[in-house]
């Protein structure tokens, strides 16, 4: 192809994606006569950002914000008029953590002293949020959150889940206590490096004063890095995730965040077809007829050890018989169970991507020690 040709077509492209400023923002900077630069996500799917030195938009793409509606916010810490988006007053010093995934966050930069809420001690593993709440310098308002407490704490944000709103209905009574909040459902992201990259709208809200853009970065290297050790194999074990809930099998689609890792971390998920995000649910008579066929089993399950698991469902005994290499991924957890896994994990793709090729292809990874995963014998 003419190098004429490939530039015309990379301005092009480019001038498309900036053209594609939504409607509310290109309103709300006409009428106060403001410009912004973008800043295009890499691979999260789910946000775009527009910045200036004065103040921030957020637009959360449709299906990522509560009930799926797409939402434009606009962070300042000025008064500002702008009609059809959300308007959040910032710098934000008292925040309510309804979710444990967003502890690791405050855990970056300068703002440790801003999270001052949080649901759910018992789901907690960081030792850092522990020691702040048996300190008194934290709150549990509870799982399901208080409401009660959560007035009375008169948070300036609350970070909640699209996930724990669906379950209790929160978003209509923080409303009605005019309480701002913050809906993230990074867990959407198909790519592991697309969950990581929503650090970028966390630090934009409450300004972590960290280079976010770096230490992206140095995460994206970190996985791709790994990822490449994994391309030397000449072998693709095959792998089963998942465990017994409510009866029935549960394994992550073949086109989860989870099976993106494990794909790129040189396996063969069982699993990867067909293309889903939607978690597949099965008997455990199909189940058990493929576990001939698996190298590895990763049980991504809350548990002391193999026995413990057995002692939930007797069915796992069957899985004896068969010579598998087991690793789990609570590695690290707190007393109550927190797994970690599931707060900095969220974050640190690289790490769990370089545990994954290390249990797939010892004879590739160095001597490094499993960050997230622990080996299992029956």
């Amino acid at each position: 192809m003419p190098i004429q040709l490939i530039f015309i077509l990379v301005f092009l492209t480019c001038s498309i994606a900036r053209a594609a400023i939504p409607q509310p923002i290109l309103d709300c900077l006409k009428k106060h006569n403001e410009t912004v630069q973008e800043e295009i996500p890499i691979y999260a799917k789910g946000f775009s950002l527009y910045k200036n030195t004065k103040f921030s938009f957020i637009e959360i793409k449709r299906g990522f914000w509560l009930k799926g509606e797409m939402v434009t916010l606009l962070i300042s810490p000025k008064p500002i008029d702008c009609s059809h988006v959300k308007i959040l007053r910032s710098p934000f010093k008292k925040v309510l953590s309804l979710s444990t995934t967003f502890i690791p966050l405050f855990e970056l930069g300068k703002n440790k002293d801003f999270l001052q809420g949080i649901s759910g001690k018992n789901f907690i593993n960081s030792s850092w949020a522990m020691e702040k709440i048996n300190k008194g310098q934290m709150k549990d308002v509870g799982y399901p959150p208080n409401l009660e407490m959560v007035a009375h704490l008169a948070p300036d944000l609350i970070l909640i889940y699209p996930l724990i709103d669906q379950e209790f209905s929160l978003e209509e009574k923080l409303k009605a206590l005019k309480l701002n909040y913050l809906s993230f459902a990074e867990y959407l992201e198909p790519h592991p490096l697309g969950r990581a990259e929503w650090i970028k709208v966390f630090c934009t809200v409450l300004e972590c004063g960290v280079n976010i853009q770096d230490e992206f970065t140095k995460i994206v290297r970190g996985y791709e890095s790994a990822k490449s050790v994994a391309q030397k194999s000449r072998s693709k074990p095959k792998i089963m995730m998942g465990s017994f809930w409510g009866g029935d099998w549960h394994s992550p689609g073949g086109d989860s965040y989870l099976a993106k890792l494990v794909g790129d971390a040189g396996g063969d998920y069982i699993f990867a077809t067909p293309k889903s995000a939607q978690t597949k649910v099965m008997d455990f008579e199909y189940v058990y007829s493929i576990f001939p066929t698996i190298d590895i089993w990763l049980p991504h399950a809350s548990m002391r050890d193999l026995n413990s698991l057995e002692q939930e469902d007797s069915r796992y005994k069957m899985l004896k018989k068969f010579k598998l290499k087991i690793f789990n991924y609570d590695k690290i957890k707190s007393e109550n169970g927190g797994i970690d896994f599931w707060e900095n994990g969220v974050y640190r793709p690289d790490l769990i991507l370089s545990d994954l090729v290390q249990i797939f292809h010892p004879e590739l990874a160095s001597e490094r020690t499993l960050v997230w995963y622990r080996d299992l014998k029956w």
